[in-house]
């Protein structure tokens, strides 16, 4: 009898430790399955993560050349990133998040497609009075013969019934609008512009040389009143916040912008604008003489690399993930996608 319940004891306590090892080896795979779980979603947060500083860096330099960062290190987690720009002008981007034996791969393209400025003269502000005198004259029509733009674009109609008062100056349509967001864009680009001239005054014998040229212009910001004169000629972008007078035969090639309170904008003898200019809330527009203000495709093609840095406001950005994966100890567990750009963003990273 004793020995029977001995032998039940002993057997029962055989059952229990192998039930108890069998339920240790289940919790021990339990738990190695849920680190592999929770470095798996690690590893995606980190690619994530990186994604975003990849598609910042390239949106502060877009005109960049390619660059890769690797083992970046993200609270316990390291990521890659890595930028290839294209012939199309397009940047192929890609992110690896790494967390323990796990990484993620995100990889998408990116582009941006600027807001053109369709207007040879775009006037934001009430109050600006114009005064055109013989042959002055305000074109949308293309010096470089590929398109038509509008003349003028304003904000405020009386602007515009001032300007319909001079209706043999005007050759093209005059457009009553908001301007404001484009034109607020381009200040903010142009001010921050990392390479630009500054100066808090320009007169005639400051501008003896040209400035810039038709393969190399310049973006200028003068803090203060400019006077160009005597064929002088500027090639880029001419940011004025105080009075601009342009005289005997001088010009300005590409975009200029003249603001501040009671400056104004004088036109003498021959000069002339080509491309777009933007008056923001200025008082007063003179155009004397056979001077003229022209609506130039071609010199704002030559801004191109200036129009890719202007901000959100101006600028429609467009991002395209092309390819998610996910790896476990470098095998690859799904969800590829790969081309060309696909491949050249990998090699960028190796």
């Amino acid at each position: 009898m004793g020995k029977g319940i001995l032998i039940f004891v002993m057997a029962s306590t055989l059952s229990l430790a192998t039930l108890y090892l069998a339920r240790t080896e289940q919790d021990l795979a339990s738990v190695q399955t849920e680190s592999d779980y929770q470095e798996k979603v690690l590893a995606r947060q980190t690619a994530q993560s990186a994604f975003s500083i990849v598609i910042a860096k390239v949106r502060a330099a877009f005109e960049s050349e390619s660059f890769a960062f690797t083992d970046q290190s993200y609270g316990g987690a390291l990521y890659d990133i890595g930028a290839v720009r294209a012939e199309d002008g397009s940047v192929t981007v890609i992110a690896v998040g790494k967390y323990g034996r796990h990484s993620f791969e995100i990889i998408g393209s990116m582009t941006m497609q600027g807001q053109e400025i369709n207007e040879t003269m775009n006037v934001d502000g009430s109050g600006t009075e114009f005064e055109f005198k013989k042959d002055a004259v305000i074109s949308g029509i293309d010096a470089s013969g590929q398109t038509e733009a509008s003349a003028v674009l304003v904000s405020d109609p009386e602007t515009l019934e001032d300007l319909g008062g001079e209706e043999n100056h005007i050759e093209g349509s005059m457009v009553l609008g908001e301007s404001s967001t484009l034109m607020s864009a381009i200040e903010s680009a142009i001010l921050t512009y990392p390479d630009k001239l500054e100066y808090s005054a320009l007169g005639p014998n400051d501008t003896k040389q040209n400035i810039g040229s038709p393969s190399s212009p310049e973006i200028v910001v003068v803090n203060g009143d400019v006077t160009l004169d005597r064929g002088f000629e500027g090639y880029g972008i001419l940011y004025v916040d105080g009075d601009l007078t342009i005289n005997n035969g001088a010009m300005w090639y590409g975009i200029v912008f003249v603001t501040g309170d009671d400056s104004g904008l004088e036109l003498k003898k021959d000069s002339y604008i080509e491309g777009a200019l933007f008056l923001d809330g200025i008082e007063e527009v003179e155009m004397k003489k056979d001077t003229r203000i022209q609506y130039n495709s071609a010199a704002l093609e030559m801004l191109g690399y200036f129009l890719a840095t202007i901000d959100s406001e101006g600028q429609t950005e467009v991002i395209r993930q092309v390819a998610n994966t996910s790896y476990k100890d470098g095998q690859e567990m799904g969800n590829a996608y790969i081309d060309d750009s696909v491949t050249e963003a990998r090699n960028l990273l190796n």
